[in-house]
């Protein structure tokens, strides 16, 4: 097969350069680089010809040139052996440096890149470049968004090259971004700068507090909880926050005025749940207190009469196609008795059950089993409550278990309906005369 004319060159070069004619070599390597521009061995070639005559400099600019070729192909990893190559001849090359960081990055090498990006960023610090020095350090920042050390570094870079808009920005998403994913002890560091920027940022000092209470260091959330209380006294979650940090202080009377004032704050709002709750908690560190237990029959007794006035109020328009719409409340007791002794005797039925024994309604086992579900409501009941009172209030799952913790609450539609259910069983004698007489001798 005939060589190309490129071909021909590169074999006339290797040939010159083997037997030591290095002018020749660089001759032919030089043309046939010419010839066929996109092909790297051409420079490659070239680059250990210009070693071999000991012109670093030209070795180089050769190098450079077959790294391009290879980047602009998609072979990053020939790419990136070229530039160490250049960085052997020339170890403060920059471009070099920069070039390789970018590499890294399309490879998915996040360390060596920041490796690579932080070498820029001190020698541009050593010769006073600073608008590469910032920009090598956003680099750095946008691989590594979650750690707080680099965050700081970039906001007062920013700030000391007048760039405090930008510093603000990334401080923002940087705390945002570090409260979501749950780093409590970064989200601790680069929120306490924001604070300084923005000491009138309520809510933020709220979350810093959170986050010290949930690494137990009472004294910081209060500090943070104290310019909070200032600005909105009543705001319940403030309250809620102050008595879970005097609580963690060990000071339990200021916790249990704070958790009765917060009752209170509920019980105006018409939140009798959360009051429940807060009453609750406070006698969990102090149960023998009379006033906190009558504070708590008061807000059961307000509960369980709003809950009536809502299940009697029929006054709103109904569509009949609506299936989760308010019906009028007929006792269980006249429910039965209006329709089971016509589903009883139906013939339909008996041709389906072929067997004497009155077992549709086992009477017996329904009183029991009622029975053992209001025990286990008001045992769950009790350890839900607990459970809240003992998760950090920033928690979803809190919210979740409060849900959970309500619905088995005294006054709650389930524990009325087990009620009402009981008190219907326990008088129900007609289904015990019913079942004897089709059973002739069993009763329940």
């Amino acid at each position: 097969m005939k060589l190309t004319l490129p071909s021909q060159l590169r074999s006339q070069g290797k040939t010159a350069l083997a037997n030591g004619k290095t002018e020749r070599a660089l001759v032919e390597f030089s043309d046939a680089s010419r010839e066929e521009p996109t092909d790297a061995r051409n420079f490659l070639h070239l680059a250990q010809t210009h070693i071999r005559m000991g012109n670093g400099k030209g070795a180089i600019e050769a190098y450079r040139q077959a790294a391009r070729i290879h980047t602009a192909q998609g072979f990053f990893r020939h790419a990136v052996a070229i530039y160490k190559n250049i960085l052997t001849l020339s170890p403060g090359d920059v471009d070099a440096h920069r070039n390789l960081a970018q590499l890294f990055t399309n490879l998915g090498l996040l360390s060596d890149a920041t490796a690579q990006y932080e070498y820029i960023l001190q020698a541009s610090q050593l010769a006073d470049r600073s608008a590469e020095a910032f920009e090598a350090l956003r680099c750095i920042v946008d691989m590594n968004p979650t750690d707080a050390r680099i965050q700081l570094r970039f906001v007062d870079m920013a700030f000391t090259l007048n760039r405090r808009p930008e510093g603000m920005q990334r401080l923002r998403s940087a705390a945002a971004l570090l409260k979501s994913s749950g780093r409590i002890d970064e989200f601790l560091r680069i929120g306490e700068r924001l604070l300084q920027e923005e000491p009138e940022n309520m809510a933020l000092a709220r979350d810093l507090a959170k986050g010290y209470i949930v690494r137990g260091n009472g004294r910081f959330a209060l500090a943070r909880l104290k310019m909070c209380y200032v600005d909105a006294p009543r705001d319940v979650e403030t309250l809620d926050l102050l008595a879970q940090t005097f609580e963690l202080l060990g000071e339990s009377d200021k916790a249990i005025s704070l958790l009765k004032a917060l009752a209170e704050i509920h019980q105006e709002q018409g939140r009798f749940p959360q009051s429940q709750d807060a009453l609750h908690r406070a006698l969990d560190l102090q149960p023998a207190n009379v006033e906190l237990q009558a504070m708590l029959s008061e807000t059961t007794r307000q509960r369980r009469a709003s809950q009536v006035e809502i299940a009697i109020d029929l006054d709103a328009p109904v569509s009949v196609l609506d299936s989760g719409a308010p019906r009028a409340v007929v006792p269980e007791s006249e429910t039965l008795q209006n329709h089971m002794p016509e589903f009883i005797t139906s013939q339909d039925l008996k041709a389906y059950d072929p067997t004497p024994a009155f077992d549709l309604f086992p009477v017996k086992d329904a009183r029991k089993l009622v029975a053992e579900c209001q025990q286990l409501v008001e045992k769950t009941s009790d350890r839900l409550r607990k459970l809240v009172a003992l998760l950090p209030s920033q928690l979803s799952s809190r919210e979740l278990i409060d849900r959970a913790g309500d619905a088995l609450n005294p006054g709650s539609e389930l524990v009325t309906e087990l009620s009402i259910l009981a008190e219907s069983l326990a008088s129900n004698d007609w289904v015990n005369e019913l079942a004897q007489k089709r059973n002739g001798t069993r009763a329940y």
